[in-house]
C-alpha cells in the first residue's frame, strides 16, 4: 500500500512546502505532516520562513520495503502543487530533513526514525533542525525563539540523563549553584614557586574551597521539538547520584548529595558534606515517572554517592561502590564491608535496594559501571575522595555466579604503566564486547607542598577493555588531544567513534576548563579534533565541568550543562547562566545551556536541483 507524504506548516511550523498534492493523491488525500522547528542562533526567521541561508529543501523516506531513499527537492519560494512522492505504509520508516544553500550544500539537517506510514491516515512528524555536521544550541525553555534565554529550567552540572524508551531524555538533579562565600581559608593560594598552597605569611596552608549546592528538579528533552518541555519536582535535592531506566520507562535515582565541598589541590574534586543533618539524597532513593510526573520513594541499602550503576537485560539495577562516611570520614565503599555501611554491590529488582552478596575487590570511589550482556563491569575508582590506590583497572561481575574477576589479572605487567586507579574518567561500551575508558584523574608525583600524598591531574590516555579477549587484559593504550577528566562521552556514533565533551585539563591547579570535543575510536592511535563539513573546528559554546552527553536516537548528541569554571582560588567568572547575578555568584559558575552536536556532513546524492544559484 502507498501513502502519501506531504511536508506542512502548523502554527510553530518555520517551513510550508508540499509533498503529494491534489494531481496525485487528491486534495484530502493522508500522508505525512513535517513540522519543522529550528535551532537558536541564525536570526530570527519571518513565521512560517526558514532560515535566510536556505535556497531549498530535500526531504527523504527510507525504510523496510523501499530501495534506498525516496527523496524529492523543492526550491525556497516554490510551492510545489502536484509534487508527488509516493510511500508505501509501513513502520519503522527514517524521514530525512536537508536545508541547502544556492551551491547545493546542506546547512540545516533533521531526522525522525521509527516512524509509522499508515494508510489513509495522516502522521504527524516533528522534526528539529539543526546544523549539518556543527554545533547548535537546542531551543528556549519558554519558547523563545533566540538566546539569550535559558535552555535547561535551571542551571545543571554533575547530573544524569537517561534516554527514555520514546527517545526523550530526562536530566535530574545536578548542583545548582556555587556559594561565593568559600568555606576554607580564603587567603589560603596556590604558590607555584613552592608547589604547594601557603597564606600570606609563606606559610602551608589548607586550600580555598567552595559549597555546591544541589537541585530538586528534573527536565525533560524532547528531541523532536528541540528543547525542554516539562519539569517534575524530585523528593530531596540531588547530585553526583545514579539514574537507571528501568523495563517500564520510569527512572530510579539513587544517592547523591544536597551538598559538597569543591577543592583545587589537585586531589579528586569533591568531598560529600556530612552525610548525616537533614542530607537526606544520600540515604532515599526514588523512583520517578516522566510519564506521570510522580516520584515515589524507594528504602535504600545506606547513604551513597558517586557509584556506579548499571541496568542488566532483565531490569535489575546494579549499584557498584562510591563513597559514604565511616568514623566521621568520607571513604570509598567496597573490598570489607563494614556493620552500617552500603554494601560493595546493592541490586533493585523492583521494591527496594537490596544488599549484594560480593564485595568489590578494592574501595571504588567515582567508578564507572556498565552492563555487557549479564555482566557487570566496574572500572577505575579511589579508596577515598583524597586518596588513590594502585589495583586492577576494572572487575567483572558475574550476578548468576556471584563471581568477580579482576580485569585484566593482577600480575598482569600493563597495570605497572598505569598505577593508580583513574576516577572521574568516562567508560563507554563500543561493541558487545569493548569498552573505551578515556581520561580521567590519576596520581602524579609531588615533590614538595604541604601535603605528603600524591597530587592529581586529568590524563590524556584512552584504554580499551577487550571482554572477548582471552586473557581479559587492555589493548595498548592510545592517547588523547590533551589532558581530561570531569568530562561526558557518549556513543557509538554511526562509525564506531565516541565524542568526548568539556571537562578539565592542564595540570594545574589551577585547572583549565575545556570547551573542546574530540572523537576517538578504539582502532585508532589517537583522538582526532572535531570539524565541521568546512574544515572548521567546533567547539562547545562554553565550558562545561560535569556535563552529560547523551546519544539520541537519530545519531545526534545533546550536550547539557556544567560549570563554566573551577573558581577556587580565584575570582569568580561570569555568569553560567543568563539570568544568574554574578555578584551574588549563586548561579554564575553553573551552566543552564544545552547544544546539539550533528556527528555527519551529508553529500547529497544526487546533487540538489531546485533553488540553485545560477
Amino acid at each position: 500500500m502507498a501513502g502519501c507524504v506531504r511536508t506542512g506548516a502548523s502554527l510553530l511550523a518555520l517551513l510550508s512546502v508540499l509533498l503529494g498534492g491534489a494531481s496525485a493523491c487528491g486534495s484530502e488525500a493522508p500522508g505525512l505532516a513535517l513540522r519543522l522547528r529550528f535551532g537558536l542562533g541564525v536570526g530570527p526567521p519571518p513565521e512560517g520562513e526558514a532560515p535566510p541561508d536556505i535556497a531549498g529543501y530535500r526531504v527523504c523516506v527510507a525504510g523496510p520495503g523501499i530501495t534506498g531513499q525516496l527523496c524529492r527537492d523543492f526550491a525556497r519560494q516554490t510551492h510545489p502543487e502536484g509534487a508527488d512522492l509516493r510511500v508505501p505504509a509501513g513502520e519503522d520508516r527514517t524521514v530525512d530533513f536537508y536545508g541547502y544553500d544556492a551551491a547545493g550544500s546542506p546547512r540545516w539537517c533533521a531526522r525522525a526514525v521509527g516512524v509509522e506510514v499508515v494508510r489513509d491516515q495522516t502522521t504527524p512528524v516533528r522534526l528539529f533542525a539543526t546544523r549539518c555536521g556543527a554545533l547548535t544550541p537546542i531551543r528556549c525553555v519558554d519558547g523563545a525563539a533566540q538566546p539569550p534565554c535559558r535552555q535547561l529550567s535551571v542551571p545543571r552540572a554533575f547530573h544524569t540523563a537517561t534516554k527514555l524508551p520514546d527517545g526523550r531524555v530526562l536530566l535530574s538533579g545536578g548542583f545548582r549553584f556555587v556559594e561565593a562565600q568559600s568555606s576554607c581559608d580564603p587567603s589560603c593560594q596556590w604558590d607555584p614557586s613552592s608547589g604547594g598552597f601557603t597564606d600570606g605569611a609563606g606559610s602551608a596552608c589548607v586550600p580555598q574551597c567552595r559549597l555546591l549546592v544541589a537541585d530538586a528538579t528534573a527536565d525533560l528533552y524532547d528531541p523532536s521539538v528541540g528543547r525542554v518541555v516539562q519539569t517534575f519536582d524530585l523528593l530531596v535535592p540531588r547530585a553526583l547520584h545514579s539514574a537507571s531506566l528501568l523495563p517500564d520507562g520510569t527512572v530510579l535515582l539513587v544517592g547523591g548529595v544536597e551538598r559538597a565541598r569543591l577543592r583545587s589541590d589537585g586531589d579528586p574534586l569533591f568531598v560529600p558534606e556530612s552525610f548525616s543533618g537533614g542530607a537526606m539524597a544520600e540515604r532515599l532513593a526514588e523512583r520517578l515517572d516522566p510519564f506521570l510526573g510522580t516520584s515515589t520513594p524507594v528504602a535504600a541499602a545506606g547513604p551513597r554517592a558517586m557509584h556506579g550503576a548499571a541496568s542488566l537485560p532483565e531490569g535489575v539495577v546494579w549499584i557498584a561502590g562510591g563513597t559514604t562516611v565511616r568514623d566521621g570520614n568520607t571513604v570509598g565503599i567496597g573490598g570489607t564491608t563494614w556493620r552500617g555501611d552500603p554494601p560493595a554491590y546493592a541490586s533493585f529488582a523492583g521494591e527496594t535496594l537490596e544488599a549484594g552478596s560480593a564485595p568489590l575487590l578494592f574501595p571504588r570511589f567515582a567508578p564507572r559501571t556498565v552492563a555487557m550482556g549479564t555482566r557487570l563491569v566496574t572500572i577505575g575508582g579511589a579508596a577515598a575522595p583524597d586518596a588513590q590506590q594502585a589495583g586492577v583497572i576494572a572487575e567483572v561481575y558475574e550476578p548468576e555466579t556471584q563471581q568477580v574477576m579482576p580485569l585484566p589479572d593482577p600480575g598482569d605487567p600493563s597495570l605497572d604503566a598505569w598505577g593508580y586507579l583513574p576516577v572521574w574518567h568516562t567508560a563507554t561500551p563500543v561493541d558487545g564486547q569493548r569498552i573505551l575508558v578515556s581520561g580521567g584523574w590519576l596520581a602524579r608525583e609531588r615533590t614538595n607542598g604541604p601535603r605528603a600524598a600524591p597530587a592529581f591531574s586529568p590524563r590524556p590516555w584512552t584504554l580499551v577493555l577487550d571482554l572477548g579477549a582471552g586473557s581479559l587484559a587492555p589493548t595498548e593504550p592510545p592517547a588523547l588531544l590533551e589532558p581530561r577528566a570531569l568530562h561526558a562521552a557518549a556513543g557509538p556514533l554511526e562509525d564506531g567513534e565516541v565524542l568526548l565533551t568539556g571537562g578539565v585539563g592542564g595540570t594545574g591547579p589551577p585547572f583549565e576548563p575545556l570547551s573542546s570535543l574530540e572523537r576517538v575510536a578504539v582502532e585508532w592511535s589517537q583522538g582526532r579534533i572535531v570539524e565541521d563539513g568546512e574544515g572548521t573546528v567546533l567547539s562547545l559554546r562554553t565550558p562545561r565541568i560535569g556535563p552529560t552527553a547523551t546519544l539520541l536516537d537519530d545519531g545526534r548528541v545533546l550536550v547539557a550543562g556544567g560549570l563554566v569554571d573551577l573558581p577556587v582560588g580565584r575570582t569568580l567568572p561570569e555568569a553560567g547562566c543568563i539570568d544568574a547575578d554574578p555578584a551574588a555568584a549563586e548561579e554564575a559558575l553553573v551552566s543552564c545551556t544545552a547544544e546539539i552536536y550533528d556527528p555527519t556532513f551529508p553529500r547529497l546524492d544526487p546533487p540538489p536541483t531546485a533553488g540553485l544559484a545560477p
